[in-house]
């Protein structure tokens, strides 16, 4: 964590996304403005649907897509990250 990431409020506070479209998203951009790591999961076969909303940019990603998930880390399948991951990255004690 960077000098600047660390001074932020929500720092070393991991946010799991389950949210989709707009309201969601919108507030885990807001949570992850503040400092927190936002873990967006996605639909495991379709992603989320605003990959298919406006300007294409590349072959599965948007403009706006790109604009409220920046700096989130994706998964299309929390299934595939197994329980390391429900441990390592879901659990209060990997904080």
């Amino acid at each position: 964590m960077s000098n600047l990431t660390s001074s932020l409020p929500l720092a070393g506070i991991r946010v799991l996304d389950l949210s989709r479209i707009l309201a969601g998203p919108s507030c885990a951009m807001v949570l992850r403005d503040l400092g927190a790591e936002v873990i967006k999961v996605e639909h495991p076969k379709r992603g989320d649907d605003t990959r298919d909303w406006g300007l294409r940019v590349g072959s599965t990603e948007t403009a706006y897509f790109n604009s409220v998930n920046c700096n989130k880390r994706v998964w299309r399948n929390i299934e595939e990250h197994g329980d390391r991951a429900r441990r390592s990255h879901m659990s209060p004690a990997s904080r």
